[in-house]
């Protein structure tokens, strides 16, 4: 059903999208913002987690653009054509394509998750929106169970974070902890292998082994894990640097290892 035009910000739709731009209602109404064709088009699957679309006319003539609406029409999902202006105050981009979604967060059960994980990856107070996307991302795919965040850690449902993840927080659960000690003793109470990404002082990741459950601990980007964390861990992995670089960018650090302890456990695929 796609509503009448709205031109006015006082509209209550555009009201709400508006104030999903703030973390704090974002955790209250446990909804964030995806903008973009592809974005959008990665989470038709999932329509029932959208409550609606909210469209420029002239997304019809951008590439996708007129077959995502058809298909927003078909899955029944509610959407609602804006003016420009309109857009250009909900959108985080500057050029916005014109097309922005209002999704509902999955809820899931910590504790069941824990209980059924093979593979966990937790990040230390990550606070690039971009590395926490394309962590969540690569987590996903890799066929990591979860994503659990500790205190500190950049908002995962912000609109730069979900573009980056290009919709992965729909498939994958992620959880916001209140308390690292509390997490840490759920791992240790359903045996988990806890190891994180270390600069130096590591053993080769290439040459641990990863029998699940294992939960993989990204830290900060400037300051590395937490020393709290380093202490309890049961060991630290290191990717060796051939060139003159020193270290890798989080993200891409974190997803050679998620990829590779996943296929450790998995002979059929590939190893990186």
């Amino acid at each position: 059903m796609i509503i009448k035009l709205i031109e006015s910000t006082s509209n209550p739709i555009i009201r709400k999208a508006l104030s999903l731009q703030l973390r704090k209602n974002r955790k209250k109404y446990q909804q964030f913002l995806l903008e973009g064709i592809r974005g959008i088009q990665d989470i038709l699957s999932e329509a029932s987690q959208i409550e609606i679309i909210l469209f420029e006319k002239r997304i019809e003539s951008l590439t996708g653009g007129e077959d995502l609406i058809r298909k927003c029409e078909e899955a029944g999902i509610k959407s609602a054509q804006v003016t420009e202006s309109i857009m250009k105050k909900i959108a985080d981009t500057q050029t916005p394509q014109g097309v922005v979604a209002i999704v509902h967060v999955p809820e899931y059960d910590l504790n069941e998750i824990l209980r059924g994980s093979q593979f966990l990856l937790m990040l230390d107070e990550i606070q690039d929106p971009g590395n926490m996307g394309t962590l969540i991302r690569s987590a996903e795919a890799a066929g990591f169970d979860a994503v659990i965040l500790t205190p500190g850690s950049t908002d995962p449902y912000s609109m730069k974070c979900i573009r980056a993840a290009t919709g992965a927080v729909l498939y994958i659960p992620v959880f916001e902890l209140k308390s690292t000690e509390e997490a840490w003793e759920k791992l240790r109470q359903n045996q988990y292998r806890i190891l994180g990404a270390a600069l130096e002082n590591g053993k080769v990741y290439t040459s641990e082994t990863y029998d699940p459950p294992v939960a993989l601990i990204i830290g900060n980007e400037a300051r590395g894990i937490n020393p709290t964390l380093l202490a309890k861990m049961d060991g630290a992995i290191t990717i060796p640097m051939k060139g003159k670089t020193q270290s890798l960018n989080a993200a891409i650090a974190g997803s050679v290892l998620m990829f590779h302890v996943a296929a450790a456990c998995c002979e059929d695929q590939i190893m990186v």
